[in-house]
């Protein structure tokens, strides 16, 4: 015999769509003016998106975190008192699944414009030769390399999946930008 308890549990523990987050209807005549009222309303709306992705990520304890954002009243600063130490790593990739990443390097275009290089064996006095510093191997003679505006040069398919994720260069964390490698 199946009583559903297992489902009402879930619905206990879990975020149910139709649930209102805000129980607090806003009064109007309780704020001195209309920005004070607006912000008010868009701070509820702002926890209650919170509480909407922590619950879709699986974070059981939204309601926790939106207890510490009423007490701090600042939405951008409640997000530095939520303590990832807290929750599990499952918790933590769900909650990344959901709210996305930010892309920190370079376009697909600007990846294109960086200029091509033929590496050329130098004289080095001590027999060494340059390598590449991604992946450690060493150039051959003749082979086509990235070279970026600071002029250190890298294999392209090493410096491409760098700058695809930062925008510095390696060795000297001089800043690739679109306009630095129109002027080399």
């Amino acid at each position: 015999e199946d009583d559903g308890s297992e489902e009402s549990e879930y619905e206990e523990e879990g975020f149910d769509e139709d649930e209102e987050v805000e129980d607090v209807d806003l009064d109007p005549a309780e704020y001195e003016d209309d920005e004070a009222y607006a912000r008010a309303l868009q701070d509820a709306e702002e926890r209650e998106v919170a509480a909407r992705l922590m619950a879709l990520a699986g974070i059981s304890d939204w309601r926790a975190v939106e207890h510490v954002e009423d007490q701090i009243n600042d939405a951008q600063d409640s997000w530095q008192e939520v303590d990832p130490d807290e929750y599990s790593y499952e918790e933590l990739v769900a909650l990344g699944e959901v709210v996305g990443t930010e892309s920190r390097g370079l376009s697909a275009d600007t990846l294109a414009s960086l200029p091509s290089v033929t590496y050329k064996t130098k004289d080095m006095q001590d027999g060494n030769t340059e390598q590449c510093v991604i992946c450690r191997v060493e150039f051959e003679e003749g082979e086509s390399l990235v070279a970026l505006p600071c002029n250190h040069s890298y294999h392209p398919d090493c410096i491409n999946q760098w700058l695809q994720i930062n925008k510095v260069c390696p060795m000297c964390s001089a800043e690739v930008s679109t306009s630095a490698s129109k002027q080399a």
